[in-house]
């Protein structure tokens, strides 16, 4: 009895040892088919970090809606203040008609009874100056002194009367103005006042013509100084 014990007894740890490894290899096979499917299947995207994904995706669809839209508000202001300027424009136009400005050009319309200023601008200290009226058929019809040395912004005027005494009649003049200056005799550039009868604005070159009693178009870029109403 005590041997048939001991072989029972001495059998159960071979016995324990063959369920150990099975259960073993059971549990490497298990492992093996886990590594197998977790290459095949992606891993589940976490709720919130979907969320997190959604919530940039739509604030960039909202951040590019706006921009186009801020981009087109600002495309519609452009339009406008272009508009808004060539409507200020125009009606700047309107308003310089009935005026007169200082013009770098000796030419100038006159009506019984007026009288014209001129304006010099002498660089140089001038001697001996003499301002010369000349009409349309080019006839010299007055002859105004203005002295000697003078230098600087110089101011003239005619009253319209001719050397005889007469009136001038109405129509176009010049004035031509010299002097002598470091010894030579030099012409000087007159500059006159023009009444403006017309002005338009052009859209295209977004410039204001002017249109003056002497039938001269200038640009009012070209103008010198406009004349207080």
């Amino acid at each position: 009895m005590k041997k048939k014990q001991s072989k029972n007894a001495a059998g159960s740890p071979n016995l324990l040892n063959e369920n150990q490894a099975k259960d073993s290899i059971a549990k490497h096979a298990t492992i093996e088919l886990q590594d197998f499917f977790a290459n095949i299947i992606p891993e589940p995207i976490d709720a919130l970090l979907k969320k997190d994904m959604d919530s940039d995706e739509l604030f960039s669809q909202l951040l590019a809606s706006s921009i186009s839209q801020g981009i087109d508000e600002y495309n519609d202001k452009l339009h406008h203040q272009a508009a808004i300027n060539s409507s200020n424009k125009a009606l700047q136009a309107s308003s310089l008609i009935g005026r007169s400005v200082l013009v770098e050009d000796g030419h100038f319309y006159i009506e019984p009874g007026e009288s014209v200023i001129g304006r010099l601008k002498i660089s140089s200290k001038a001697h001996h100056i003499f301002v010369y009226i000349e009409n349309e058929q080019s006839d010299i019809v007055r002859i105004i002194p203005l002295g000697d040395d003078l230098l600087g912004q110089v101011s003239f005027a005619w009253n319209g009367v001719t050397r005889t005494g007469d009136v001038a009649p109405e129509g176009e003049y010049r004035f031509i103005v010299s002097c002598i200056s470091n010894g030579r005799v030099v012409e000087l550039k007159a500059m006159t006042y023009n009444k403006i009868v017309r002005a338009s604005f052009d859209h295209n070159s977004d410039d204001i013509w002017l249109y003056f009693e002497n039938d001269q178009t200038m640009n009012l870029n070209q103008v010198v100084e406009i004349l207080q109403e």
